[in-house]
């Protein structure tokens, strides 16, 4: 998944900030993950003193240590990309961020115009409303969320 993330221009705001979230989430767990991988060698080579026999299903030491320094390798390299296009980033996130406060503020005077007041329309047109209105303001919820 870490070599997926599109950090690039041509990819969607909400996709790079899940994955500006998900490097720095796996940076932050890659030390103590190291220290388990660690722990793991260790209680290895002292099963191998005592001739443990190991299962077919083992995943032996010397692959988890290599699995771990490929996502060390991947991590360094998608951070350094991270790092490159972050002013880049940044000015895109604030430009949206502007973009979905621009389109709250409009959605919230529409609602203000529009809201069912004093029965002025008939039960079914309001409740279509509420329903139209309830589902852009999750939308618009949910698109701040995300940013």
């Amino acid at each position: 998944k870490l070599e997926d993330i599109a950090l690039d221009g041509g990819a969607a705001t909400e996709d790079i900030v899940l994955g500006v979230t998900f490097i720095q989430d796996v940076k932050q767990k890659i030390e103590p993950w190291g220290e388990e991988v660690a722990v793991v060698l260790e209680a290895e080579r002292m099963l191998k003193r005592q001739r443990h026999s190991f299962g077919t299903d083992w995943l032996e030491g010397s692959r988890l240590k290599g699995q771990y320094h490929q996502l060390e390798q991947i991590l360094l390299k998608r951070s350094r990309v991270m790092d490159d296009q972050l002013p880049f980033l940044q000015t895109r996130v604030i430009s949206e961020d502007k973009i979905a406060d621009h389109r709250t503020g409009e959605l919230l005077a529409n609602w203000e115009e529009e809201k069912p007041l004093r029965g002025n329309i008939q039960p079914t047109e309001a409740l279509e409303l509420l329903s139209k209105y309830d589902f852009t303001m999750k939308k618009a919820k949910s698109d701040d969320d995300n940013l």
